[in-house]
């Protein structure tokens, strides 16, 4: 029972560290600074995965000023991850498609920090579906473990004295 408490246990802090940090960063990228920039490169990517599964990625390099220096980024945008803004990076593309121009959000203190889709998006929504199921049942099946004795989580016991 310890290895799959332990592969859990792992999964949560990692995964939730995960989600922590994209919705952080997400938020802090929609007050960011903006300037309009340009579509230097796009292209559709499908991946195919065991199972006969695809994943389909948008990729897309950009280009922007700021106080005279150029920079060229490939981030989207934060907490995105195979196909999850796959409708919203089209829309992006297929703007650029007839005019490149487009605006986007830096970092003011770090310009080279860069993003397109920001804020609590779809990706961020998915994110955030996804952690809550599995630290849920992480926490069920340590909890229903815990209750039925058959494995030895007395080490947090003093988290329950209070």
């Amino acid at each position: 029972m310890g290895g799959i408490f332990s592969f859990f246990l792992i999964g949560v802090i990692f995964f939730t560290s995960y989600c922590v940090w994209s919705c952080m960063n997400s938020y802090r990228a929609s007050r960011w600074a903006t300037v309009e920039g340009k579509v230097i490169k796009s292209a559709d990517r499908l991946r195919l995965k065991k199972g006969g599964n695809a994943d389909f990625r948008k990729l897309i390099e950009y280009q922007y000023a700021v106080n005279g220096k150029t920079y060229i980024n490939s981030r989207i945008g934060y907490g995105l991850k195979g196909s999850s803004n796959y409708d919203e990076v089209s829309a992006i593309l297929s703007r650029a498609q007839y005019n490149p121009a487009i605006t986007i959000r830096y970092n003011p203190y770090y310009p080279e920090q860069s993003a397109l889709i920001f804020g609590f998006h779809k990706g961020i929504k998915y994110l955030v579906i996804f952690i809550s199921i599995w630290d849920g049942f992480f926490f069920i099946y340590s909890f229903t473990t815990w209750y039925s004795g058959k494995y030895d989580i007395s080490y947090i016991g003093f988290l329950l004295k209070y």
